[in-house]
This record gives structure tokens, C-alpha cells and sequence, in this order.
């Protein structure tokens, strides 16, 4: 990497290969401290959140920007590639859905937490949709790749940026 002797594909790949590694020690470490087995529902699901489903949104959502952007680079995409895109795309949304209902149940059992990050999650909602939004319009199911890649990295940035605020 200080080199810069890494290609995109390969750094792309390599840090793919790395992360899931790293959030099943983050899983593990949540189970070492006792965070799933918190008996409090409240915070329970809070937990459940922030600690065990949001990572991998981000996650996910990393990878999107990193795909997305890669082929606006190169304005263009075989029908693999927007395949591809597009799975990511539902994976965003999956675990963007899996993230919520955790929030949610959160909030009823306990509605101070709406109170206290009821903005950050609704950022995230709101930026994640937007950026998934973006990736199925100007990539997926674009006839031509003319969006400008810097305007995609910061859109998705900022979906990015909005899930560790609320974390």
C-alpha cells in the first residue's frame, strides 16, 4: 500500500476478504462483554442495531461506492456488472431492513431512544435510500454511464458518514 504498487481490483479484493474476518471478531468480542445476552429489551435490540446489523450496512454500503464507482471510472458496465451492482444494492437494502426493525423494536420498548437518536437513524434512512436509489438509476439500469463519479463517492459518503454518526 505505501508503495502504491496495489491495483484497485486487488486492494478492492483484499480488503473484501479482510472485513468479514474483522466483524466476526466484532461479533465475537459483543459476546465476550455479554452484549447479546443484555436482558434488557430496550437496549437488547439497541444493541442489536448498532453493535451487530449497522457494521455490516456499512459494510455493504462500502462496497456499493466501491463498485459503483469503479464503473462510472470507466463509463461502463457489462450486463455482469450491473448484475453484480445490483446485488450489492439488495444486500444494502436487506441489511438497511434488518438494521430498522432492530431500531424499532428499540424504540417501543423504549421511546427515549427515538428521542435520543431518532435524527441519526433517520439520516441514515434517508442516505442510504438516496444512495441506493443512485446506484439503480445511474448504474444499473442506465443506458450509458455519463453520471460523474465524484458526485456518486460523495453521495455515498455521505450514507456512510451518517451510519457511524448514528453508531
Amino acid at each position: 500500500m505505501a508503495g502504491r504498487s496495489i491495483s484497485v481490483p486487488a486492494s478492492y479484493e483484499a480488503h473484501t476478504a479482510l472485513v468479514p474476518r474483522l466483524l466476526v471478531v466484532n461479533d465475537l468480542i459483543g459476546d465476550l462483554f455479554g452484549l447479546s445476552l443484555d436482558p434488557e429489551l430496550d437496549s437488547y435490540q439497541l444493541i442489536q442495531a448498532m453493535y451487530y446489523q449497522l457494521p455490516y450496512l456499512t459494510e455493504e454500503t462500502g462496497k456499493m461506492r466501491a463498485k459503483g464507482a469503479g464503473l462510472l471510472a470507466k463509463q461502463e458496465a457489462s450486463p455482469e456488472d450491473r448484475m453484480a451492482l445490483a446485488a450489492i444494492v439488495a444486500r444494502v437494502n436487506d441489511r438497511l431492513t434488518q438494521t430498522g426493525t432492530a431500531y424499532n423494536k428499540s424504540v417501543g420498548a423504549n421511546p427515549d431512544v427515538k428521542t435520543k437518536l431518532g435524527a441519526q437513524w433517520q439520516d441514515v434512512q434517508e442516505l442510504a435510500q438516496k444512495s441506493m436509489q443512485l446506484a439503480n438509476e445511474q448504474i444499473v439500469r442506465a443506458e450509458a454511464l455519463t453520471y460523474p463519479g465524484t458526485d456518486y463517492v460523495a453521495q455515498t459518503t455521505k450514507a456512510i458518514d451518517a451510519q457511524f454518526a448514528a453508531n
